[in-house]
């Protein structure tokens, strides 16, 4: 679990909110520490039918805004740019 501005933000819950969204082949979060505060930030990575769709970064961060009350910011990165893995937990860095 990690806390970000005083809400409890847990890794499987990140990764339930972006699976049932679609369009999500791979993800990565970066926790950034501005001040004395803990960020996030989320690059995604779309499946080949979601590539080319603008819209699938606004859906993901209204679904992550819904299910945190927080404002993520998501990006978009090309297709096999990030690294597979089967636990969660290697998807976040600092």
């Amino acid at each position: 679990m990690l806390v970000v501005r005083g809400v409890n933000v847990y890794p499987g819950a990140v990764d339930d909110v972006l699976r049932s969204c679609g369009g999500v082949a791979e993800y990565r979060v970066h926790v950034h520490d501005n001040r004395s505060l803990s960020e996030l930030s989320i690059q995604v990575e779309p499946t080949a039918e979601e590539a080319g769709d603008p819209a699938l970064v606004h859906r993901l961060e209204a679904a992550l805004t819904n299910a945190f009350t927080l404002r993520i910011p998501v990006s978009l990165v090309g297709c096999g740019e990030l690294p597979r893995f089967e636990m969660k937990a290697r998807r976040w860095v600092r």
